[in-house]
Protein backbone atom coordinates (compact mmCIF):
# COMPACT_ATOMS: atom_id res chain seq x y z
CA UNK A 1 0.00 0.00 0.00
CA UNK A 2 2.62 2.40 0.73
CA UNK A 3 4.67 1.69 -2.49
CA UNK A 4 0.96 2.27 -4.28
CA UNK A 5 0.94 5.51 -2.58
CA UNK A 6 4.57 6.56 -3.13
CA UNK A 7 4.08 6.01 -6.89
CA UNK A 8 1.24 8.02 -7.20
CA UNK A 9 3.03 11.08 -5.28
CA UNK A 10 5.94 10.66 -7.77
CA UNK A 11 3.46 10.55 -10.71
CA UNK A 12 1.96 13.59 -9.15
CA UNK A 13 5.11 15.77 -8.86
CA UNK A 14 6.53 14.55 -12.10
CA UNK A 15 3.49 15.70 -13.89
CA UNK A 16 3.31 18.79 -12.07
CA UNK A 17 7.19 19.33 -13.08
CA UNK A 18 6.13 18.86 -16.52
CA UNK A 19 3.39 21.10 -16.44
CA UNK A 20 4.91 24.33 -14.79
CA UNK A 21 7.88 23.96 -17.68
CA UNK A 22 7.76 26.18 -20.16
CA UNK A 23 7.32 25.14 -23.77
CA UNK A 24 10.66 26.61 -25.57
CA UNK A 25 9.83 26.62 -29.22
CA UNK A 26 13.31 27.06 -31.81
CA UNK A 27 13.68 27.47 -35.01
CA UNK A 28 16.36 25.21 -37.08
CA UNK A 29 19.39 27.19 -37.59
CA UNK A 30 19.68 29.58 -40.52
CA UNK A 31 22.00 28.03 -42.72
CA UNK A 32 22.73 30.87 -45.57
CA UNK A 33 25.70 31.01 -47.89
CA UNK A 34 27.21 34.68 -48.81
CA UNK A 35 24.95 36.40 -45.89
CA UNK A 36 25.38 37.52 -42.85
CA UNK A 37 22.67 37.65 -40.14
CA UNK A 38 22.41 40.39 -37.29
CA UNK A 39 21.71 37.29 -34.57
CA UNK A 40 21.92 33.16 -34.33
CA UNK A 41 19.35 32.86 -31.94
CA UNK A 42 16.61 30.33 -32.76
CA UNK A 43 14.42 30.48 -30.10
CA UNK A 44 10.76 31.99 -30.46
CA UNK A 45 9.82 35.64 -31.74
CA UNK A 46 13.23 36.25 -32.70
CA UNK A 47 13.64 38.37 -35.72
CA UNK A 48 16.67 38.50 -37.51
CA UNK A 49 17.79 40.57 -40.71
CA UNK A 50 19.28 39.06 -43.40
CA UNK A 51 21.80 40.96 -45.72
CA UNK A 52 23.90 39.54 -48.67
CA UNK A 53 28.02 39.83 -48.96
CA UNK A 54 29.40 42.65 -51.46
CA UNK A 55 28.82 41.17 -54.96
CA UNK A 56 25.93 39.26 -53.86
CA UNK A 57 21.92 40.35 -54.34
CA UNK A 58 19.20 38.92 -52.00
CA UNK A 59 16.87 36.58 -54.27
CA UNK A 60 13.05 35.08 -52.53
CA UNK A 61 11.03 37.71 -50.31
CA UNK A 62 11.17 41.80 -50.60
CA UNK A 63 11.44 41.45 -46.87
CA UNK A 64 15.05 40.91 -45.84
CA UNK A 65 13.66 39.69 -42.15
CA UNK A 66 12.94 36.66 -41.06
CA UNK A 67 10.52 35.95 -37.45
CA UNK A 68 10.89 32.66 -35.70
CA UNK A 69 6.92 31.73 -35.36
CA UNK A 70 5.46 29.69 -32.63
CA UNK A 71 5.03 26.47 -35.34
CA UNK A 72 9.04 26.01 -35.28
CA UNK A 73 9.23 27.95 -38.45
CA UNK A 74 10.94 31.08 -39.82
CA UNK A 75 8.36 33.39 -41.75
CA UNK A 76 9.32 33.76 -45.06
CA UNK A 77 12.19 31.92 -45.63
CA UNK A 78 13.10 31.48 -48.73
CA UNK A 79 15.93 33.65 -49.37
CA UNK A 80 19.48 33.02 -51.36
CA UNK A 81 22.36 35.64 -52.05
CA UNK A 82 22.88 35.12 -55.94
CA UNK A 83 26.73 36.13 -56.95
CA UNK A 84 26.19 39.44 -59.18
CA UNK A 85 27.24 39.07 -62.79
CA UNK A 86 31.05 40.94 -62.97
CA UNK A 87 29.31 43.35 -65.16
CA UNK A 88 26.84 43.96 -62.97
CA UNK A 89 29.45 44.95 -60.62
CA UNK A 90 30.95 47.00 -62.58
CA UNK A 91 28.25 49.12 -63.84
CA UNK A 92 27.24 49.50 -60.31
CA UNK A 93 30.54 50.93 -59.44
CA UNK A 94 30.96 53.34 -62.59
CA UNK A 95 27.68 54.73 -61.65
CA UNK A 96 28.51 55.01 -58.12
CA UNK A 97 31.92 56.67 -58.70
CA UNK A 98 30.42 58.93 -61.70
CA UNK A 99 26.80 59.91 -59.85
CA UNK A 100 25.36 59.16 -62.89
CA UNK A 101 21.55 58.38 -63.00
CA UNK A 102 20.59 56.08 -65.27
CA UNK A 103 17.00 56.51 -66.48
CA UNK A 104 14.99 53.47 -68.80
CA UNK A 105 13.07 55.71 -71.38
CA UNK A 106 11.71 53.76 -74.26
CA UNK A 107 14.07 51.07 -74.14
CA UNK A 108 17.30 53.38 -73.99
CA UNK A 109 18.99 54.35 -71.29
CA UNK A 110 19.00 58.37 -71.00
CA UNK A 111 21.91 60.17 -68.57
Amino acid sequence: MLRIYFIWVLFLIITLVICLCPLVIHCPVLDMMHAELNSTDTQFGVTVNISCLPGYRINGQTAKTVRCTGTGHWSHYNHTCLRMLHLTLMLKKFVKQHHICLIFNSGHYQK
